[in-house]
């Protein structure tokens, strides 16, 4: 994240928000690794990230043919018992339809 200024020495707590706003905006960016430094910055915080952050995650890593990653990323997203909607499922499937996964696509 990006430092904490002013305030006297104080450290600025960054919020879920926060970090969901550098995540969306680093993979946008494709700066897949960037993403996830903040990923694990924001647990380093006991933050838990949102279906936002790791459909993200998972759109990045498909277009940028990360799909081991995507695929990684979507079951800790089914893991921690995050909500999964259409955006999530068609992020994974469209990327793996993409690369050429049908294979995967069916056992998702």
């Amino acid at each position: 994240p990006p430092p904490a200024g002013g305030g006297g020495g104080r450290a600025l707590r960054i919020d879920e928000a926060t970090y969901t706003g550098f995540i969306a905006a680093a993979c946008s960016l494709k700066k897949v690794e960037k993403a996830l430094e903040l990923l694990e910055a924001m647990r380093r915080e006991n933050l838990s990230p949102s279906r936002v952050v790791y459909t993200s995650l998972i759109s990045v890593c498909g277009r940028t043919n990360h799909m081991d990653l995507a695929v990684r990323v979507f079951r800790e997203m089914v893991s921690r018992n995050v909500s999964i909607d259409a955006v999530a499922c068609n992020s994974l499937l469209g990327a793996c339809a993409r690369r050429g996964w049908g294979k995967l696509s069916t056992r998702i």
